[in-house]
């Protein structure tokens, strides 16, 4: 029984080291290609590279990364962070841009419904932002309506309770 096991571990390892028999010229071998490789070849009409992050904004005339420079707005329903979400979709920020006299704004949505980027119209208050479908209007929190639906809202920060100190007394 002894022998069996012994004769078992050196064939495992023999097996397992089987690099040591393996010739070194093998590992200086390298590869060569024929063609170069291209990074950034997923460029749109505008030049901008969706690979990184970047698509076009037509306020700001620029390929720009959305999560960097725009306001985040969050879908308007109430989800439970601890408890499972009821829907199978997954909620997704739409994201808010304006140009720099605030005469335009621009929105980014991607769910299932409506994906794009929309260009929304100021009033003469620049309180309420429109196209045919959008309005996007600011108070205390930016409130974004498809076709009269609530969709988006503007994250708010939840105030805590400073219930004890780390000081003691």
């Amino acid at each position: 029984m002894k022998k069996a096991f012994l004769l078992a571990v050196i064939a495992l390892g023999l097996n397992s080291c089987d690099y040591i028999l393996k010739k070194s010229d093998d590992k200086d071998k390298s590869v060569s290609v024929d063609q170069p490789i291209q990074l950034g070849a997923d460029k749109d009409e505008h030049g901008c590279v969706a690979s990184a992050g970047y698509m076009y904004s037509v306020v700001k005339q620029d390929c720009i990364r959305i999560f960097e420079q725009g306001l985040r707005l969050i879908p308007s329903v109430d989800v439970d962070v601890d408890t499972e979400d009821e829907t199978d979709q997954a909620l997704v920020n739409a994201y808010l841009l304006f140009d720099k006299s605030e005469d335009k704004a621009e929105i980014f949505v991607v769910n299932d419904s409506i994906s794009g980027a929309f260009v929304l119209e100021a009033n003469a208050d620049k309180s309420v932002y429109s196209n045919k479908s959008w309005k996007l209007i600011k108070g205390n929190q930016y409130q974004l309506n498809y076709e009269g639906k609530l969709m988006y809202v503007s994250p708010l920060a939840h105030e805590k309770k400073q219930i004890s100190s780390d000081v003691e007394e």
